[in-house]
C-alpha cells in the first residue's frame, strides 16, 4: 500500500550495540537520545510543484502528501530549491503540521533565507529554509552567509543555523546548507572553508561542530569522483571532516552523487553517526515502487540523511572547543 506507517529503527553499529548493551546493564531510566537530520533538494519547488499529482497504481496522490511524508522523518531538515512566497511556504507548513492528527503533531516550524542568486529579479533565484519538529529541536540563530566579501562569490550563499537539541543529549552544532552552482561547484565547496572561518573568527559558540550539507552538485560532469577531490583540500584532505554520504542521489539513468553531508570530527564529541544515507522515498514509501517518471514529478533528487544518536560514554575528540 502506498505511505506505510514508517517507525524509527535503528541500525545499530557494533559500537552501538555496546553502548545500548551498558545502558541496559547500568539499569540507566532515559532512553538513548537521537536526532534526525535531512537535506533535500525539492527541484522548482514552488506553487506548481504544490498543485501536482502523480500516479501510484490505480491512485492519484498529491505531490504535497508524498513531501509531508518525506518531511515527517527529520527532526531538522534544510530545503533547496524554493521558489514561492513566503506566505505560500507559511501556508505549506502550515498544512504540514495539519497533515498529523490528535496529540501526534509534534508542531512543526521553519526558518527561510530570502530569495538567493544572481539576475536583477527573484525569477531564476531560490530560497533555503530549515523545517524543524519543536519537541525536538530549537533553531537559536539562523543568517545568510555575507556575500559582500572580498574574493568569495556564492551563486547563493550558503543558510547557517545554529542548532539546539531541546533533549540537551547532543551539544548545539551549526548547519551550513549550501546549492551550489553546477559549474560553479569546486570553487563553491572551497569557500566553505572561508565560513567556517567566519565561524570560528566571529567567536560564535560551538563553531567547530559543524555539518556542510545540501546539493553541491559534486558528481558526474560536474565533479569526478577519483579525479577531482584535490581540488577541495578543505573537504576531502582535512582529517579533521567526514563524508557522511557518498551514494549516487539523484533520480535519472545515469547515477550521481550530487548531494553531500560533511560533518566536522568536533560534532561528534558526545554523539555517534548511525545511518547516514539516503532516502529512497520511490521504493520505500510505495509498493510497488513508483516508477521513475512520477517520481521526478515530486523532484529530481532523494533526501540524504543522518542520524546523531547520543552517547554519554564518549569523550570529546581532542581540540574541540565549546561548551
Amino acid at each position: 500500500p502506498a505511505f506505510p506507517l514508517t517507525n524509527r529503527s535503528y541500525n545499530l553499529t557494533k559500537g552501538m550495540q555496546g553502548i545500548a548493551l551498558l545502558i541496559i546493564l547500568g539499569g540507566l531510566c532515559s532512553a538513548v537520545s537521537s536526532i534526525r537530520i535531512g537535506a533535500f533538494n525539492i527541484k522548482d519547488f514552488g506553487k506548481t510543484k504544490l498543485q501536482k499529482t502523480i500516479t501510484h497504481e490505480t491512485k492519484t496522490i498529491p505531490v504535497k502528501k508524498v513531501l509531508f511524508e518525506i518531511l515527517k522523518r527529520y527532526d531538522v531538515v534544510l530545503i533547496q530549491e524554493i521558489e514561492m512566497d513566503d506566505d505560500t511556504f507559511k501556508s505549506f507548513v502550515k498544512d504540514f503540521n495539519k497533515y498529523f492528527t490528535g496529540n501526534v503533531n509534534p508542531g512543526y516550524n521553519y526558518v527561510i533565507s530570502g530569495y538567493l542568486g544572481t539576475g536583477s529579479t527573484n525569477r531564476g533565484k531560490e530560497k533555503y529554509a530549515y523545517i524543524y519538529n519543536t519537541r525536538t529541536i530549537n533553531i537559536l540563530d539562523s543568517r545568510v552567509f555575507p556575500d559582500n566579501l572580498k574574493n568569495v562569490n556564492f551563486d547563493r550563499p550558503p543558510f547557517i543555523a545554529h542548532v539546539q537539541d531541546l533533549t540537551n543529549a547532543l551539544k548545539p552544532f551549526y548547519l551550513v546548507g549550501l546549492h551550489a552552482r553546477p559549474c560553479n561547484c569546486i570553487y563553491e565547496m572551497n569557500k566553505l572553508e572561508v565560513v567556517y572561518e567566519g565561524l570560528r573568527s566571529s567567536s560564535l559558540p560551538n563553531y567547530d561542530r559543524v555539518i556542510f550539507l545540501g546539493d553541491f552538485n559534486a558528481g558526474c560532469t560536474y565533479f569526478k569522483e577519483g579525479v577531482d577531490e584535490y581540488k577541495v583540500p578543505f573537504l576531502y584532505s582535512n582529517a579533521n571532516m567526514l563524508h557522511l554520504i557518498t551514494v549516487p542521489t539523484n533520480i535519472a539513468k545515469k547515477k550521481c552523487p550530487y548531494d553531500k553531508m560533511v560533518a566536522s570530527k568536533c560534532i561528534f564529541s558526545r554523539d555517534i553517526l548511525s545511518n547516514a544515507n539516503i532516502f529512497d522515498f520511490p521504493s520505500q514509501l510505495f509498493t510497488p515502487a513508483l516508477p521513475m517518471k512520477e517520481a521526478r514529478k515530486v523532484s529530481d533528487h532523494l533526501p540524504i540523511e543522518v542520524e546523531l544518536i547520543a552517547n554519554p560514554f564518549s569523550a570529546p575528540p581532542k581540540g574541540c572547543v565549546g561548551p
